[in-house]
């Protein structure tokens, strides 16, 4: 493997990345999508592509009923000790000869003690990145819509996928958050829970579930 020249393999026409995809000289498409759907060019260099906060995030990625929620006010809280997933603005579409590895910013750890996990992008994918954002702070932190989280390297294989791989919740229902939805979710989050304890956290999700359905 070897480090892709970012700059020189980045593309934002997609049709260049569809007849590419699968060769030696394949592009990577990678733009960054407003919340009103406009495109606009991502900060990159050389070697890397910046990611920043989107228009989403999720408590967790697992379990059933799994779902994403709309960044309210611009923003996005992470509470002490707390992991959250947040999608990138970055929309991404990865050939199948390469694959991504996500690094952390040291800025953001630094200054907010906010880091997001290394994790890789498998070749193929196509989408807005979920990164996990862990706050390692004992007071909560606010993330503005558009901030800079994590970069992410591409590496060329010595092999090509033939055919895409499958993503599990490649799409998630978007749920934007009323009064008592942003109760719900905070109840939902694993720390609050703990500290709650399971019975008083299942009695409070089942009077806030009953408010939803009288609006």
């Amino acid at each position: 493997m070897s480090v892709i020249s970012f700059r020189s393999r980045r593309t934002a026409d997609e049709d260049a990345y569809a007849r590419t995809k699968r060769s030696a000289s394949s592009l990577i498409y990678a733009v960054r999508r407003g919340t009103d759907g406009t495109i606009s060019e991502p900060h990159f260099d050389e070697l890397e592509l910046e990611l920043t906060v989107g228009s989403r995030w999720a408590p967790t990625m697992g379990g059933e009923g799994a779902r994403f929620y709309a960044t309210r006010e611009a923003k996005i809280r992470i509470g002490p000790k707390e992991s959250i997933v947040v999608e990138t603005a970055e929309l991404i579409c990865v050939p199948y000869n390469v694959m991504g590895v996500v690094f952390p910013k040291g800025s953001l750890f630094r200054e907010q003690g906010v880091h997001p996990l290394t994790a890789k992008i498998d070749p193929s994918w196509q989408g807005h990145l979920r990164v996990l954002l862990r706050n390692s702070g004992d007071t909560p932190r606010e993330l503005k819509q558009g901030s800079p989280i994590a970069s992410v390297v591409f590496w060329s294989l010595d092999m090509t996928l033939h055919n895409p791989m499958r993503f599990k919740d490649a799409e998630l229902p978007t749920v934007r958050l009323s009064k008592w939805r942003r109760m719900l979710a905070l109840v939902e989050r694993p720390a609050i829970a703990m500290v709650l304890g399971s019975s008083v956290a299942a009695a409070l999700t089942t009077y806030v579930t009953i408010k939803f359905a009288g609006g």
